[in-house]
């Protein structure tokens, strides 16, 4: 397994000398401009050719699997996991909506524990809802009003097409801003597809428009592991998360209590990193 592009070594800037760092991936990742408006998102103003950048920066092999960046900011660095993961999610959504279609036992007993006093006609928050099945599925089934947020279109319009009358809104959950107020929040195998840096600011805007009392459900990582990437019908995908016990101090510093902390996968020797399941209470 390859080591993914979404993290690169610090500072890119003052005193550091040497700006050049090969990163291996997977072959088959392509590395395509990033939007001008996204790295205005970023803080990174103007485009890539007035910024003196160029496609000579960027130099990958698809025999050996390397990128090698020179002198590129972490804005672009970051994008690489993006736009991957929105390209494999749309390529794969069928095959995905095919074969999840049911929780586990155990990821339904964490999901009531999540909504345990959530009254019906209360809002939930959806990151990274994908085709909406099967967790925003059964948060309508509780009588819940889902907003469901995702950057693959194609996962989208599965989930609109399955549930109408939900809210569905086309983004990255780096970007995404939530209004209103949220009593229950999931984000389930959503953050460790982006680059843990980018953790804490999403964190933070989840607690933002959670009242005291309201319960945030999520995924993260297993074990402490350096960003990478791995297959899944047939598409790659890039990973990255924070390891259990540093994703409960970002909760704990923004006023959350772990109510539920619990591994779904145990992490191995071979390619399975771990997952772990946590229940949040805002306080």
């Amino acid at each position: 397994m390859c080591v993914g592009a979404g993290r690169l070594p610090k500072p890119f800037g003052q005193n550091h000398q040497s700006r050049e760092v090969t990163i291996a991936l997977a072959p088959n990742i392509p590395i395509s401009p990033v939007p001008r408006s996204r790295l205005a998102e970023r803080g990174v103003s103007g485009g890539l050719a007035e910024r003196g950048w160029s496609n000579r920066q960027v130099i990958y092999s698809r025999t050996t699997g390397s990128v090698k960046w020179n002198n590129l900011p972490q804005a672009i660095v970051d994008d690489v996991g993006s736009n991957l993961n929105r390209e494999s999610y749309d390529a794969a959504a069928q095959q995905w909506d095919d074969a999840r279609q049911l929780m586990s036992d155990s990821e339904k007993r964490i999901m009531d524990v999540l909504l345990q006093g959530v009254p019906s006609g209360a809002n939930a928050l959806d990151l990274g809802c994908g085709t909406g099945r099967p967790i925003s599925e059964y948060l309508v089934s509780r009588e819940l009003r889902v907003t469901g947020v995702d950057q693959s279109a194609a996962m989208l319009q599965l989930a609109r097409s399955r549930m109408p009358e939900q809210r569905w809104i086309l983004s990255s959950l780096e970007s995404f801003e939530p209004e209103g107020e949220f009593v229950a929040v999931i984000a389930w195998d959503s953050l460790f597809h982006i680059p843990r840096d980018e953790h804490a600011a999403i964190l933070e805007r989840v607690r933002a428009v959670m009242p005291p009392g309201g319960r945030f459900a999520l995924t993260v990582g297993g074990s402490e592991h350096p960003a990478f990437t791995d297959t899944m019908f047939g598409q790659t995908f890039f990973y990255d998360s924070h390891s259990p016990e540093p994703a409960m101090a970002l909760l704990d510093g923004l006023r959350f209590r772990i109510i539920l902390g619990e591994f779904l996968n145990l992490p191995t020797a071979g390619r399975d990193k771990g997952r772990f399941a946590m229940v949040a209470e805002a306080i």
